[in-house]
C-alpha cells in the first residue's frame, strides 16, 4: 500500500539523449538515457517539493540504475575542466596527450556534443594516427550508436599509421561487432609484422571465437597462420584448432545480436498545481511511524570455507555454517562483523546501511557479507521463453574476493526460480534475476572459471585471497600461472614454513623449484628442518619426496608413519613407492591406511585403486568404480574404467554395462542418445570393452577405420610400424595427445628390436631433452641413460610412475644395458597389470629380448 502514497521522482526532464554501453547492474549492452532533472518528493504521484538538480548519466531502460551527481558540480566540471580542454585540443589538433585528454573528460561524463567537436577537430589534425587517441574516438562513436563511423575511424588510423597496437584495437572491435572474418586479415597482419611475440594476443583472440561458438573460423585462422608462416610452430595453436575442430558452430550472442529497446526520450513533466488535503497529514504520521520502526531487509551473512566459524554481528555471535547464506540481523547505519571463534583471520567489516528517511519501506536492495571472501556469489538471469533453445547460454555472472556486495532489483534472492511459469498474455519471454551460492564447485574450480572467463584480476584476487586458508595443489597449479613469479615464489616459500604443515604446499613448492631452479639441493634443505623436529611426520614425508636415494627415501616414509601422529601422507608415500617396485600387496596394505583417513584427496585415491588392480583385487575396484561413476553425480571417467575392467572377465555384461552409461549420460546432460558427444563416449567404451577383454585383433580392426591421428599412432605403436610412426610424429606435430615421452619410449624399444639404431638414438637424444628438463627424478633417469653403469630395475623403477610408465621405461633400459635386462624385464612384467594404452604394445616388448 506504501508503494502508492510516499516516493521521489524526476520532474522538468532536459537535455536528454541515449549513449549505447553496459548497465553497471544487469550488465547487459543496450541504449542508456542521459539527462537534467530535478528530483521531487511525491505524495500520490503529486510532486510536492523540489530536493535536488541532477544530472544522470548511463540510465538502464531496463533497472533504472544510473550515475547521478549534482548538476552544479557536474556544470562547474564542464566549465572549468570539459571546455578547456576541448579548446586546447582544437586550438593544437596535432597535440596526441592534448586530443586524448579532451576525448577522454568527454566520454567519462557522456558529453557527446563536445565530443564531436574534440574528434572532427583531431580528424583534421592527424592525431587520429595515436592508438589511444583513434580508440577513444571509436568508443565515443560506439556510444553514440554510430558502429560505422568506430570502424572508419580505426580504418583511418591505420592507413596513417600500420602499427600492432591499432591493429590490437581494430581485431578487438570486430570481434565485440561480431564480424571475426574481418578481423582475421589484422591478425595475420600482427603476426608478420611482431611474428611470435603476437602469438599471445592471437590466442586470446581465438579464444574469444571459439567462446562465440565461431569453430570454422578458428579453424580457418589457424590454417592460415600455418600457411602463411610454416616458421610458427606452437603446440597451443594446434591444441586450440584441434578443439575447435571437434566442435559444431554455436551461435552465441553478440553485440550486433544483443535485444534492442525503443529509444524514447522522456517527455517533460510539469508540476501540476494541486495542494495535498490537510486531512492525509494523518496518513503521513502514520508513515513517518513505519519508518522509524522499520530495519533493513535481505542481509545476509555467508561463509564461503568448507569448515563452519562464528562471527560476532554487531557484538552478538553468529555460526556460519560451512558454504551456507543465513539472514543477518541487520540495522540501519554502521554494522560491524568481527571475527569469532574459528574464523580466518579477517579486518573487521564496517557495513554501513545507508537510506533516506522516507525511502526506508521502498529499499529492496540485498546484502551479502562474505567475511573469508572465498564464496562464489552467482548472479544468473533466468529467462522464460515459450520454446526454449536446446542448449541454454551460460549467462552466470560470478562476484567473488570481496568482503561484501550490494545487488538491486533481485527476484529471486537464495531461492530456487521455478522451472516454468504459467502462460498470460505475454507472459513468456520474461527474465527474472537469480543470486544464489555456488557450492558444487571447489575454490580451485572457481578460481579456474573466473580465469577461463576473461576475467584475470578477479582470478588474481580470489587465489590471493584463498591460498593463505586453503592452500590445494590445484589452486597452487593455477596460482603459479596466474600470479606474476616474482611474487608467486616468495607466497609459496612462505608457506612452506607454516606449522602444522601443509603438505600441498610442500609437494608444490619442491616441483616449482625443481623446474624453476633446478641447481638447488632440496634433500639439504630439509634435513636440517627434520633434525629440529624429529617428531614431526608430516615433515618426515615431505623430506622424503626429495630424498637422493630409494634407501633414505623408504626410512623417512616409515620414520612419517611411526605413533603417535603419524602421518596419512606417510602411508600414500609408502604405497606408491611399493607400487613402483612391484611389492602389491604392501602397496595395497599402505594404501588402505592411507584413504582412510585421506579419501577425498585424488592422489591417495588413485594410488588405492592402482593398488587395487595390481594386487589382482578386481571386484573390489569393479565396485568402488560403480559407486562412483553413478554415484550422485555421474562420472564418465570411472563409469569407462568400469566397462574395461568388467570386460576382463565378461564381455557381455561389460556391453550392457557400456549400454546404461550411454542412457544415464543422455539423461544427465539433457542431450539425445544419438548427440556428438554420447556417439564419440560410446567409441570409447567400445574401445575399453576391447582393451579390457584383452581382445588385440578387434582392436586393431576398430582402430583401422579411424581418421584420428592418436588411435592411427596407437595402431602403429601395437603393430611395431616404425615407417608409420615416423610419418604421424613429422605429419601430426601438436594434434597427438599421446605423450611425447611415451612414444619416444615404445618407438625406442621398437627400433632398437628392429635394428633400427638411426631412429633409437633420435628417440634417445628427444627423451634425454625431456628428463633433463624434468624434475629430479627425470634427470636421475637422463643420468643414467647417459652413462655407462646399469642402474638396478628398482632404483630405475622408484623414479617413474607405476603402470605403463614404469613399464616402458625398464623395456627401454634392457635394450641400452642388455647385460641387466632379464631383471629389466621381469620388473616390467609386474607393471603390466594396467588394461589401457600402451598394454598390446607392451605385450610384445616384455618378451625376453
Amino acid at each position: 500500500m506504501w508503494v502508492w502514497i510516499w516516493g521521489w521522482s524526476y520532474y522538468f526532464i532536459r537535455n536528454a539523449h541515449f549513449v549505447h554501453g553496459t548497465c553497471s547492474q544487469c550488465r547487459q549492452y543496450r541504449p542508456l538515457l542521459c539527462y537534467d532533472a530535478i528530483q521531487f518528493f511525491t505524495f500520490c504521484f503529486v510532486p510536492l517539493f523540489p530536493v535536488e538538480r541532477h544530472r544522470i548519466t548511463q540510465e538502464c531502460p531496463q533497472c533504472e540504475v544510473g550515475t547521478r551527481v549534482s548538476y552544479s558540480k557536474y556544470r562547474r566540471f564542464l566549465t572549468k575542466e570539459v571546455e578547456p580542454a576541448i579548446s586546447d585540443a582544437c586550438d593544437r589538433p596535432s597535440d596526441k596527450e592534448a586530443a586524448k585528454r579532451a576525448l577522454a573528460m568527454c566520454l567519462d561524463v557522456c558529453y557527446m556534443d563536445g565530443f564531436r567537436r574534440t574528434a572532427d577537430s583531431v580528424a583534421r589534425g592527424g592525431s587520429i594516427s595515436d592508438a589511444d587517441v583513434a580508440h577513444l574516438i571509436a568508443v565515443g562513436y560506439e556510444m553514440l550508436g554510430e558502429q560505422e563511423g568506430a570502424e572508419r575511424v580505426l580504418l583511418a588510423a591505420l592507413s596513417k599509421n600500420d602499427s600492432g597496437d591499432i591493429r590490437r584495437r581494430l581485431v578487438h572491435y570486430y570481434v565485440a561487432k561480431g564480424s571475426p572474418r574481418k578481423a582475421i586479415p589484422h591478425l595475420l597482419r600482427l603476426i608478420e609484422l611482431e611474428g611470435n611475440s603476437a602469438l599471445g594476443f592471437v590466442f586470446a583472440r581465438i579464444d574469444d571465437l571459439q567462446s562465440l561458438g565461431r569453430h570454422r573460423d578458428v579453424v580457418a585462422l589457424v590454417d592460415d597462420i600455418r600457411e602463411r608462416f610454416p616458421d610458427i610452430k606452437s603446440d597451443v595453436l594446434m591444441r586450440l584448432r584441434n578443439d575447435s575442430s571437434q566442435i559444431p558452430d554455436v551461435a552465441r550472442p553478440t553485440t550486433t545480436e544483443r535485444a534492442t529497446f525503443p529509444m524514447r526520450l522522456p517527455g517533460r513533466r510539469i508540476v501540476p498545481a494541486v495542494i495535498v488535503p490537510f486531512l492525509l497529514l494523518l496518513v503521513f504520521s502514520a508513515y513517518l511511524g513505519f519508518c522509524l520502526l522499520s530495519k533493513p531487509e535481505n542481509t545476509y551473512l555467508v561463509n564461503g570455507l568448507d569448515t563452519p566459524y562464528d562471527v560476532l554481528v554487531n557484538g552478538t555471535a553468529v555460526t556460519l555454517p560451512p558454504r551456507v547464506e543465513i539472514p543477518m540481523q541487520a540495522r540501519f547505519g554502521d554494522n560491524l562483523i568481527e571475527a569469532g571463534p574459528g574464523a580466518p583471520p579477517f579486518e573487521p567489516i564496517h557495513l554501513s546501511i545507508q537510506s533516506r528517511f522516507f525511502s526506508r519501506p521502498f529499499e529492496d536492495s540485498v546484502r551479502i557479507v562474505n567475511p573469508d571472501c572465498l564464496a562464489a556469489v552467482v548472479w544468473e538471469d533466468v529467462t522464460y521463453v515459450e520454446n526454449p533453445p536446446s542448449t541454454p547460454n551460460d549467462n552466470r555472472n560470478f562476484y567473488t574476493g570481496l568482503d561484501h556486495y550490494k545487488f538491486s532489483r533481485v527476484d529471486y534472492v537464495f531461492a530456487d526460480p521455478p522451472t516454468s511459469i504459467t502462460a498470460t498474455a505475454g507472459g513468456f519471454g520474461r527474465r527474472y534475476s537469480h543470486i544464489y551460492v555456488e557450492r558444487k564447485m571447489s575454490h580451485a574450480q572457481i578460481a579456474s572459471f573466473l580465469q577461463a572467463t576473461r576475467l584475470p584480476e578477479d582470478s588474481i584476487r580470489y587465489l590471493r585471497k584463498l591460498l593463505p586458508l586453503e592452500p590445494s595443489y590445484e589452486a597452487l597449479a593455477l596460482a603459479s600461472e596466474v600470479l606474476p613469479q616474482e611474487e608467486f615464489g616468495p607466497l609459496l616459500k612462505h608457506m612452506t614454513g607454516r606449522r602444522p604443515i601443509l603438505i600441498q604446499a610442500h609437494r608444490f613448492w619442491q616441483s616449482w623449484i625443481e623446474i624453476h631452479q633446478p641447481g638447488v639441493d632440496l634433500d639439504a634443505v630439509y634435513r636440517p628442518l627434520l633434525r629440529d623436529e624429529p617428531g614431526n611426520r608430516d615433515l618426515a614425508y615431505v623430506a622424503a619426496c626429495v630424498a637422493r636415494t630409494i634407501d633414505e627415501r623408504r626410512l623417512l616414509l616409515e620414520q612419517s608413519i611411526r605413533e603417535p601422529n603419524a602421518s596419512a601422507y606417510g602411508y600414500y608415500g609408502l604405497a606408491y613407492l611399493d607400487l613402483c617396485i612391484g611389492d602389491f600387496d604392501k602397496a595395497l596394505s599402505n594404501a588402505v591406511k592411507a584413504v582412510a583417513q585421506l579419501k577425498d584427496d585424488f592422489d591417495v585415491r588413485d594410488v588405492y585403486e592402482f593398488a587395487l588392480l595390481a594386487d589382482g583385487k578386481l571386484k573390489e575396484l569393479e565396485t568402488i568404480l560403480l559407486e562412483r561413476a553413478f554415484g550422485a553425480e555421474f562420472d564418465l571417467d570411472a563409469a569407462i574404467t568400469a566397462v574395461r575392467l568388467i570386460a576382463r572377465h565378461d564381455r557381455t555384461a561389460a556391453e550392457r554395462k557400456a549400454k546404461e552409461v550411454e542412457l544415464v549420460a543422455s539423461s544427465q546432460w539433457g542431450i539425445p542418445t544419438n548427440h556428438p558427444t554420447i556417439v564419440r563416449n560410446a567409441y570409447w567404451c567400445k574401445i575399453a570393452i576391447l582393451e579390457g577383454a584383452g581382445d588385440r585383433d578387434g582392436l586393431l580392426e576398430m582402430l583401422e577405420s579411424s581418421e584420428d591421428v592418436n588411435q592411427r599412432m596407437r595402431r602403429a605403436l601395437i603393430r611395431s610400424d616404425l615407417d608409420s610412426i615416423q610419418q604421424l610424429l613429422r605429419e601430426s606435430t601438436g594434434q597427438l595427445r599421446i605423450p611425447s615421452s611415451m612414444i619416444s619410449r615404445l618407438t625406442y624399444v621398437i627400433a632398437r628390436r628392429r635394428g633400427n639404431r638411426e631412429i633409437a638414438d633420435r628417440c634417445l637424444i628427444a627423451l634425454l631433452e625431456d628428463y633433463n628438463a624434468g624434475d629430479a627424478s627425470a634427470r636421475r633417469i637422463a643420468t643414467w641413460l647417459e652413462g655407462d653403469t646399469a642402474p638396478s630395475a628398482i632404483a630405475v623403477a622408484a623414479d617413474e610412475s607405476p603402470g605403463a610408465d614404469v613399464a616402458a621405461t625398464l623395456c627401454m633400459f634392457a635394450e641400452r644395458f642388455p647385460e641387466r635386462s632379464r631383471e629389466y624385464i621381469a620388473l616390467a612384467r609386474k607393471h603390466e597389470f594396467m588394461l589401457t594404452f600402451p598394454r598390446f604394445v607392451l605385450d610384445g616388448l616384455l618378451e625376453s629380448p
